[in-house]
């Protein structure tokens, strides 16, 4: 199912958006969905929904384990498109409304092309990139960034072997295959990516620096702590997607394309094994 209603929430959610809140603590029963079409409670319950990030091998995903009403348009479920929106801000308090009012506002937005989906972390949204790609609908597909509205194509720009005249000043999603290192003398993190990437005619292999105290102020940072510890530990490869800016940074005579995490948090950050 491409949605369902959380009776916790007290909204239509997509699964991406469900997973966010479920390891956010705003949802905490994974099997508390149901059926989004007004009069039907079928039960839906969300697959995947307590896998970590970087154990997950299937993007999370809404199964119906209830019977539908005879009456049920869902059955004949149709894709709805949506615009995705990255939110940097605090959460807002969501404004209280009954099932049935909630269900109806997801129809009438289905049916006149509004329906809109916030996150508030990439990972999320990455899912949806990589199953885009696969589908070849990055074009197809929208997101609002700070005010601008991009296609998925556009949102997303790889580091994997690749070759920029100048950078946006606005930020975006950079990804490429990369190595965890930690600082022998902090509990500090740096990431060096794989390929070298050509920028205004200098060559750079690009780096992103993951402080204690950006760990500290993210969500579920002891996760995050344990998980960046494996990675280096390892020396695994790992696919990694940052939001944010590349500025060239010049120290001792040496310059350097570091990638600067938005906010200094790692909700905006996506790390993934490499099979």
């Amino acid at each position: 199912m491409e949605v369902a209603y959380s009776i916790e929430y007290e909204k239509v959610l997509d699964p991406e958006k469900a997973y966010e809140l479920f390891w956010e603590g705003y949802i905490k029963d994974f099997r508390g969905f149901t059926c989004p079409e007004e009069g039907c409670d079928a039960q839906v319950t969300l697959a995947n929904a307590r896998r970590e990030r970087h154990s997950m091998k299937q993007r999370p995903n809404f199964r119906c384990y209830g019977d539908h009403k005879n009456s049920c348009n869902h059955i004949k479920e149709k894709k709805v498109k949506c615009l995705d929106i990255l939110i940097l801000g605090d959460r807002k308090q969501k404004k209280k409304m009954s099932k049935e009012e909630a269900k109806k506002k997801y129809q009438s937005e289905s049916k006149s092309g509004k329906r809109q989906s916030e996150y508030r972390t990439i990972m999320p949204i990455v899912n949806k990139f990589i199953r885009y790609e696969k589908s070849n609908d990055l074009e197809s597909y929208e997101i609002l960034n700070q005010g601008k509205k991009l296609k998925y194509s556009d949102m997303f720009l790889d580091l994997d072997g690749q070759s920029y005249d100048f950078f946006t000043d606005y930020n975006r999603i950079y990804y490429g295959t990369a190595r965890v290192v930690k600082n022998a003398e902090k509990d500090d993190f740096i990431l060096f990516f794989s390929k070298k990437l050509t920028y205004k005619g200098e060559c750079y292999k690009p780096t992103a620096y993951i402080s204690k105290k950006i760990i500290d102020n993210s969500y579920k940072n002891k996760l995050w702590q344990k998980e960046l510890l494996s990675y280096a530990e390892k020396k695994q490869l790992v696919k990694v997607f940052i939001y944010g800016k590349p500025t060239v940074n010049e120290i001792k005579d040496k310059t350097y394309l570091n990638l600067q995490i938005c906010r200094a948090k790692l909700d905006l950050v996506d790390i993934r094994r490499v099979d």
